[in-house]
C-alpha cells in the first residue's frame, strides 16, 4: 500500500524483486493513474481508496480468490 501512484512506485520494486527471487501474486494498492488532486489527507485517501477499511476489503477479494 502506498500513497503514490502505483506506477513506477514502491510496488512495481517489489514485483520486479519477487519475479526473479520468489515469483508470487502481488497486489499493489495507491493512487491510480490519474491527474492528481490536492487536499487533507484523509480526503485524498477516501478518493483513493486507500483507507483502513479499503485495504482489508482488497486483502479479502484476493484470498478469497486463492
Amino acid at each position: 500500500v502506498e500513497d503514490h501512484n502505483i506506477i513506477g512506485g514502491l510496488g512495481g520494486a517489489v514485483c520486479e524483486y519477487t519475479a526473479s527471487h520468489c515469483p508470487c501474486r502481488v497486489v499493489s494498492i495507491g493512487v491510480e493513474d490519474h491527474f492528481g488532486r490536492s487536499g487533507n489527507c484523509d480526503d485524498l485517501f477516501r478518493l483513493c481508496k486507500i483507507m483502513p477499511e479499503n485495504i482489508v476489503e482488497c486483502v479479502l477479494a484476493v484470498l478469497d480468490k486463492k
